[in-house]
């Protein structure tokens, strides 16, 4: 068995995730490991293209440039992320 840790989720997340998986007959474990990693394949694209923009602000940039990319690229990619789980979904 891989080593496990805990994860913080809001108690109402919690009782989704419960929900989901028991009428699916898995944990709630196994069924957030199965969703993250969905997530990951599917915005695999989109973490590269970040990781290759951040690289080039280190090599040619400054800490503040770097700064200024990740602080306005989370708002960015967590409401895309957000869209594209809600597409998902229908």
């Amino acid at each position: 068995m891989a080593s496990t840790t805990t994860v913080r989720i809001s108690k109402d997340l919690s009782s989704e995730v419960a929900q989901i998986a028991a009428l699916r007959g898995q944990t709630s474990g196994d069924l957030l490991a199965k969703a993250w990693k969905e997530f990951l394949a599917r915005n695999k694209d989109a973490f590269a293209k970040d990781m290759e923009e951040a690289a080039k602000i280190i090599r040619a940039g400054t800490t503040k440039d770097l700064a200024a990319f990740l602080s306005v690229d989370v708002a960015v990619q967590a409401e895309a992320a957000a869209q594209q789980a809600q597409q998902a979904q229908s």
